[in-house]
């Protein structure tokens, strides 16, 4: 955002005369323009300067004598038109020593104040000469970066995003795509995505909200899968050597590069994959349960204990205990709220008669005293 002038200087004139500013600074120096006929012959002086030394003649590079000449004439031409009106008024008094300045009313003028006598001429000149390089090359160096932004950037660094366990965190990448981080995850990125891919790695569980850009693509690259898409919202989850993406909105390709099946995702479409079976089938997701951790919340659809009291410890940071193998076969169906562990413990206690013990960090679940299984 450009900062609001506070007053008209050479610089803001520049950039007027560039067309090179907000509708509320036109607005601005519109009004400064009508308040005065002073005010309107020096821009006019300004704009024939700015004229003259070739400023629009971008990207050509200016050459100090041609410029040099160039203002020579411009100056002496109004110094002369100058001297015959003061002649006029002061009836043919001579005036070519004095010095004529030309300063706008109201403000400190910077490099635009500038006396064009004698002694100063040429060193003014050559000051004009000085802005109008300068401008000229940060006028090319910054369309250069506005067509690639990455080239201040020859070597980006390789960012790392882990969460602990109980752990999550989001983040904007530089494209501004946003990463809602589970917990125990890990993300994989550069600081600065190049001008044809944007490239990340997974492990573990995100969701993605992908800024859109046709010219490149967005792949993600978790387990032995890679997903690809140009500006959609999905969620990842790789844990115990098995993935599934769920598309919330857009369209997303997921592949593995060693086969040669390509799967698209619309809205709603849930694909699974692990090594031994390969991928499922397309089916229909239940956002409600598949993005129930962005909610904090716990989903589970006759899933395994083993694999409930899994997200148990990561959420929580604990160290769950079986008595017994057969206990972790068990399945259970529910929505829990996460805000208290000693309820969601309870609820599974007696929805599996089962017998659970929570004590500083360890939770133990064991077969209940009167039954056996």
């Amino acid at each position: 955002m450009k900062k609001f002038p506070k007053n008209v200087d050479y610089q803001f004139i520049v950039r007027v005369l560039n067309d090179d500013v907000s509708p509320e600074e036109k607005e601005f120096f519109e009004d400064w323009l009508s308040e005065s006929d002073k005010n309107r012959e020096d821009f006019s002086a300004i704009a024939l300067l700015w004229d003259k030394i070739g400023q629009s003649e971008y990207p050509s590079s200016p050459d100090p004598e041609i410029q040099w000449g160039k203002i020579s004439n411009a100056v002496y031409a109004k110094q002369q038109d100058d001297v015959k009106e003061r002649q006029k008024i002061e009836n043919s008094k001579t005036i070519e020593n004095e010095p004529i300045i030309y300063q706008l009313d109201g403000y400190q003028t910077g490099y635009l104040k500038i006396i064009f006598s004698s002694g100063m001429f040429r060193v003014a000149a050559v000051l004009l000469i000085m802005v109008s390089v300068g401008l000229w090359t940060y006028s090319n160096e910054f369309q250069l970066k506005k067509k690639n932004p990455q080239t201040q950037h020859h070597a980006t660094n390789i960012i790392e995003v882990k969460t602990r366990k109980g752990e999550k965190v989001s983040l904007t990448l530089s494209d501004g795509s946003k990463v809602y981080l589970n917990t125990l995850s890990k993300l994989t990125y550069p600081e600065f995505f190049d001008d044809s891919k944007r490239n990340v790695e997974l492990e573990g569980e995100a969701y993605f909200s992908v800024t859109p850009d046709k010219q490149r693509p967005f792949s993600v690259k978790s387990g032995s899968t890679v997903t690809v898409v140009r500006g959609t919202e999905f969620n990842i989850k790789n844990r115990d050597e098995s993935i599934s993406v769920v598309v919330v909105k857009g369209v997303v390709d997921t592949y593995n590069p060693k086969l040669e099946e390509v799967y698209q995702l619309k809205k709603g479409d849930l694909i699974s994959y692990n090594e031994q079976k390969g991928f499922s089938s397309l089916q229909k997701a239940d956002l409600q349960h598949s993005l129930a951790w962005r909610k904090d919340k716990f989903s589970f659809m006759r899933t395994p204990l083993k694999e409930v009291m899994e997200e148990i410890e990561r959420y929580y940071n604990v160290n769950v205990t079986f008595t017994a193998d057969s206990l972790k076969n068990k399945t259970i169906t529910g929505v829990f709220n996460s805000d208290s562990i000693n309820d969601i413990l309870s609820i599974i206690s007696l929805t599996l008669d089962l017998k659970i013990k929570y004590n500083k960090g360890n939770i133990i679940v064991d077969k209940t005293l009167n039954r056996n299984f």
